[in-house]
Formats: C-alpha cells, sequence, structure tokens
C-alpha cells in the first residue's frame, strides 16, 4: 500500500531539468557530474565544496555541459561521460583539432631519418635528413598530423594550466612530507622556521616566487648535505663536494670528479623520494652506469627503491604544472 508520504512515487525534484557538466581542472584532468544548477555546483566546486577530488586541483574551468528532462537522465549521461577517454573528451568539447597545418621548424642534420618533435613551448620541430626533398617532408607531417595535433594540444593545455601559477601571501608550500604556509612579516628577512615559509609583508607579487626559491635552496643544501654525510657512511663512499643548482629535468648528477649536485626542487619531493636520489648518485660514484651492478648497490641500501622512484615521479607531475622559472 501507497502511504501519502510518497510510498512509491519519485521525490519532485526528479522531474526538474538535470545537467551533465565537465570541469578542466588545474592538473589538465577532468571532473564530471550533473547537477539541477551549473552555475551553483561550479561555484561550490571552486570553494573546495564540490567534490574532494576538484578540491585539490583548483582552479576547475566549466568547459561543457548538456541539459535532460530529469536527474535519471542526466546520471546515465554523466556515466557514458565518464567511461570515454581523454582524447574522446577533447573531441567532445571541440578541442582538439582533427589534424595540424600550422607552422613548424625544419631542422637538417646528418640523420637517417624524418622526426617531429614538440618544445615544451608548443613549438613544432621537424628534423630531417640534409638531403630530405621538401615534398616527403610535408607527406611525412600530413601522415602525422593527427598525432601532432593531439600532442601539441595536450603541451598546449599544460602550458596553459602553468601560465596560471602563482605565489601570494596565504599561499601553501610543499615541503618534503608536509606543507606549509606562506606568511609576510613586517622584518626585511625571509626564510622558514618550522611552522611556515615567511618574508617581508610588502613584497610584490612578481617578486614572491625568487624569495621563496632563495628560502629552498637554503633549506636544500643543508637538509641534502646531510642526508649525503649520512648515507656516504653507510656506503663507504666520499664525495668531493656537494652542491645545490637550480636543474629543471635532473633531480641530481655526479661528476667524473666525485662532485655530487641535486636540484632545490627535491625539496618538494617526499623524504623518502630524496633519500632515494641521493643514494643513487652516491651509488654512481662506485658504478658510473645503470648496470645491474648499480642497482644492487642501491637495492643493497634500499630494498624499497622502485616504490620511491614511483613517489619521485609523482613530484614531477607535479611540478610539469607548476612554474617556477
Amino acid at each position: 500500500m501507497t502511504n501519502c508520504r510518497g510510498g512509491n512515487l519519485p521525490p519532485a525534484d526528479d522531474n526538474r531539468p538535470a545537467f551533465v557538466y565537465m570541469l578542466l581542472c588545474s592538473d589538465s584532468s577532468f571532473y564530471i557530474g550533473w547537477t539541477y544548477d551549473v552555475a551553483d555546483r561550479l561555484a561550490a566546486h571552486n570553494a573546495g565544496k564540490g567534490a574532494a577530488y576538484t578540491a585539490s586541483r583548483l582552479p576547475a574551468t566549466l568547459v561543457y555541459q548538456e541539459q535532460f528532462e530529469n536527474k535519471i537522465a542526466a546520471m546515465q549521461r554523466e556515466y557514458a561521460l565518464k567511461q570515454l577517454s581523454r582524447g574522446e573528451k577533447l573531441m567532445l568539447i571541440g578541442d582538439v583539432p582533427e589534424k595540424y597545418d600550422g607552422e613548424y621548424k625544419l631542422i637538417r642534420s646528418a640523420r637517417k631519418t624524418v622526426a617531429i618533435h614538440i618544445t615544451r613551448g608548443g613549438e613544432v620541430e621537424v628534423r630531417a635528413p640534409l638531403n630530405a626533398a621538401i615534398k616527403d617532408i610535408e607527406s611525412f607531417i600530413a601522415a602525422k598530423s593527427g598525432l601532432i595535433a593531439k600532442h601539441k594540444q595536450e603541451i598546449d593545455t599544460r602550458n596553459a594550466v602553468k601560465s596560471n601559477f602563482h605565489l601570494s601571501l596565504g599561499s601553501r608550500l610543499r615541503l618534503l612530507d608536509a606543507e606549509y604556509p606562506l606568511v609576510g612579516i613586517n622584518e626585511d628577512r625571509c626564510g622558514f622556521d618550522g611552522n611556515c615559509f615567511y618574508l617581508p609583508a610588502n613584497l610584490a607579487d612578481s617578486q614572491i616566487k625568487a624569495v621563496v626559491i632563495k628560502i629552498y635552496k637554503k633549506i636544500a643544501i643543508k637538509a641534502i648535505r646531510e642526508k649525503v654525510v649520512k648515507y656516504a657512511k653507510i656506503m663507504e663512499v666520499y664525495p668531493a663536494a656537494v652542491k645545490v643548482n637550480s636543474a629543471k629535468t635532473r633531480w641530481g648528477s655526479c661528476s667524473g670528479a666525485g662532485s655530487l649536485n641535486f636540484s632545490w626542487r627535491l625539496m618538494m619531493a617526499n623524504e623518502e623520494a630524496v633519500d632515494y636520489v641521493v643514494i643513487h648518485e652516491l651509488a654512481h660514484m662506485t658504478e658510473p652506469n645503470h648496470s645491474a651492478r648499480f642497482w644492487d648497490v642501491v637495492a643493497a641500501v634500499l630494498p624499497d627503491y622502485q616504490q620511491r622512484k614511483q613517489l619521485l615521479k609523482e613530484t614531477q607531475e607535479q611540478l610539469a604544472k607548476e612554474d617556477w622559472e
């Protein structure tokens, strides 16, 4: 028997128009959901209250929406959209050209084949043999135009996300296994006191990044040198010098003279990952290449080095979305 409170009848708002929406998050990933009010839902996401997934990937931008007669239809469409590949989602929102027909930079050299390279800035470079005919190069580009367009779009999207990166008072900064606030003080000094990163409150936003990097470098010199001393004793190797630099693509290096170099960006990685990089470079003092013997040396100190490499990869992926230059 159906009771007077509703029984088997659907809630009244089941028959209201509902929407499926797609958001582009700050890490270039997509979030798909359904709602009765897209504007309110978008505001909730950007206030950190929409979903746990988007809360850590703000800001989120609305890139697609569809309207349906009721929430059941919207939820069904939501499920279908979530099954799409990233490429299919990009095609859905009309953000991927079917082919590439833009400009490219031709670089000839004593190579044997034609190859295409897309720079970090999104520029297309075509590398060809010295005697390759233009018509053959153009044919090669035409055959690869779909892939070029896809990869260029991904790089352009990542660069767009990086361009939105900025630091200001109140930002939270990663340091080893934790995050700390960036605060302003009424003094002409900067540093890290164990609870926060601090710098002069009167600095312009355009000056903050350089000062924060300076703090990171100071922390890195002390932290990394301590780790080198600790693990060098265990591994019975003695580096000639330990330096911190601003390398963007290498976490560390070991010179033939036994000098170790590390990027200050390591300070934004998990501490277990930092230990791995230090041990990795110390291992090069006895095994200069990545032979089986080299990995045996690393494993003797860190049996779980593979998991630590994965932690390092995750940090690299995060830094790829941030502009620290």
